[in-house]
């Protein structure tokens, strides 16, 4: 299933995924994808499995996801079928 919620579109470079900035929707709908990680970090029901040495550093809190982890596990599933 696919959904065009967003109008950015990422391309695979020499380096790496990035979001070209000449996009008639940069730089509100860059927003936007932040309102989503947020909205599914607010709502996660089970809890962030962070490296125990980022708790005990105090990088990160116990159990709770934050926007990045959502991203990044969004990511590494979404490379599975790439």
């Amino acid at each position: 299933m696919q959904h065009d919620w967003l109008g950015l579109r990422a391309r695979d470079g020499d380096y790496g995924w990035y979001i070209p900035k000449a996009q008639s929707a940069w730089p509100s709908d860059y927003g936007l994808w932040l309102a989503i990680l947020h909205y599914l970090a607010s709502n996660l029901k089970i809890f962030c499995p962070h490296p125990r040495a980022f708790i005990e550093k105090r990088l990160q809190q116990e159990g709770r996801w934050a926007c990045a982890d959502v991203e990044m596990a969004l990511f590494a599933y979404a490379s599975q079928f790439v």
